[in-house]
């Protein structure tokens, strides 16, 4: 579908038949319900125009691939959960509207991701990659909570500051290099590791809540060091072993449970 410039506006549940692409050369691209169907779909509202998705994507059926485009002043609004089974390609300023989940086999933005305050999580098989320019580079800031889910796990790499008010992290969490989470900025929220976390990488965190560790630091790749300030408390659950080859810091108050 080619608008030729008009704006392209489905108000009602839409079913893909097979590969649709929609192009509007800058119109604007709205679906106002659920889209579903195994297929690809390609939004594309470069020159200035808007792609907002305000209903539920995929969740009765995946959608195999989406790729959405926009430039200038445009935006990727995403209102509501997005589920494939492939990639999702983000080219162009994404704003969140809601709470939201994106579930699929790799994340792709390309633009950078602006939260209002609402929470995202991140469901993916391939690794998400988390560093001082965003979530796979993307220049992300004002993220509620950030949650990774997903089976490819977390990369944190470098000074890691202002891009959400708490982090969940349900995967294994591995140290590119260095990370500083929460670092000169306090994350004002809670940190909380319910999985693995190794890497021969230093290793800071700070928060002004707590910061959980559920499972072993440090158990198949010792870090090099590990330092932790949480206002909070620093919580580590029965069991967690931590192995480092070098410094090992907690500046607050500190429980081991069941110890």
């Amino acid at each position: 579908y080619d608008t030729g410039g008009g704006d392209f506006v489905v108000t009602g549940p839409a079913t893909l038949l097979s590969d649709t692409d929609v192009a509007t050369s800058g119109g604007l691209i709205r679906f106002t319900s659920t889209i579903d169907g195994g297929f690809l779909l390609d939004l594309d509202a470069s020159s200035g125009g808007n792609v907002e998705l305000q209903g539920i994507i995929g969740g009765g059926t995946p959608l195999s691939q989406l790729d959405f485009t926009t430039s200038g002043i445009g935006i990727i609004d995403i209102g509501n959960n997005i589920t494939t089974t492939g990639t999702q390609n983000y080219s162009g300023a994404v704003t969140l509207s809601n709470n939201v989940v994106l579930t699929g086999s790799s994340f792709i933005p390309s633009g950078t991701i602006t939260g209002g305050g609402n929470d995202l999580t991140l469901d993916f098989t391939s690794p998400i990659n988390i560093s001082s320019t965003g979530i796979e580079g993307s220049g992300t800031s004002g993220i509620g909570t950030l949650t990774s889910s997903g089976a490819g796990g977390t990369t944190l790499s470098g000074v890691i500051t202002d891009i959400a008010s708490s982090y969940v992290f349900n995967n294994p969490v591995t140290l590119v290099v260095f990370a500083y989470l929460g670092v000169p900025t306090p994350v004002t929220g809670n940190i909380i590791f319910n999985s693995t976390l190794n890497g021969a990488a230093l290793f800071f965190a700070v928060a002004d809540g707590i910061i959980n560790f559920a499972a072993d630091i440090g158990g198949s790749t010792p870090l090099a060091s590990f330092l932790v300030n949480a206002s909070g408390g620093a919580n580590f659950a029965a069991g967690v072993d931590i192995t480092g080859t070098g410094d090992l810091d907690f500046s607050q108050n500190i429980d081991f449970a069941g110890a």
